[in-house]
């Protein structure tokens, strides 16, 4: 089978062709990404690249009685601004032996007024989660500020809060008590 065709179809093949060829170029560079445009990529702290001398001499620095300190100060305060109305009070009762005569005597009336505020045929609570402490003073004892995040619920209503509170750690003995405890504005 012979083709017979004349210079004009063939340069209208060969056209079609290199028309092809240049769009299907096209379409292939197009899919791929740009590599010379930089990608950010963020910095994962983890076991294999943390530079552990720096953790280390930080935490050498903190000694057992400041570390003490900073622990009760965080757990004392989630558990303390944690509360609803359905268990008024039990946040209170399980942290008494954290607390100063003064402080105890401060929780009771700030429970007081919650409970007047909150009455109880509609659900409210709190649940605190300490998000950073650093120590603001130190001496006799220490004054250690805490910013908490606050979920309140009220209802069906949900509403987040971020505050910062000071406490004031007194000695008792060999162990800390919680002394004072009042937000910072």
């Amino acid at each position: 089978m012979e083709l017979n065709l004349t210079r004009r179809q063939m340069i209208i093949i060969g056209a079609v062709i290199v028309l092809l060829i240049i769009i299907i170029a096209i379409l292939s560079m197009m899919g791929k990404p740009d590599t010379t445009e930089e990608i950010f990529v963020p910095q994962v702290y983890d076991a294999n690249n943390l530079d552990s001398s720096v953790v280390n001499t930080e935490m050498k620095q903190m000694n057992d009685e400041e570390m003490g300190a900073r622990a009760l100060s965080r757990n004392f305060v989630a558990r303390f601004l944690s509360y609803s109305n359905e268990n008024w009070g039990e946040n209170i009762n399980v942290l008494e032996s954290q607390m100063t005569e003064s402080m105890m005597q401060y929780a009771q009336r700030e429970l007081l007024q919650l409970k007047s505020d909150h009455p109880l045929d509609e659900f409210y609570g709190v649940s605190a989660k300490v998000l950073s402490q650093s120590i603001v003073e130190e001496g006799d004892g220490y004054t250690i500020n805490v910013d908490v995040q606050l979920q309140k619920t009220i209802g069906d209503d949900e509403e987040i809060e971020y505050l910062s509170y000071e406490v004031d750690l007194v000695a008792s003995g060999d162990s800390w008590l919680i002394n004072s405890m009042y937000l910072v504005e």
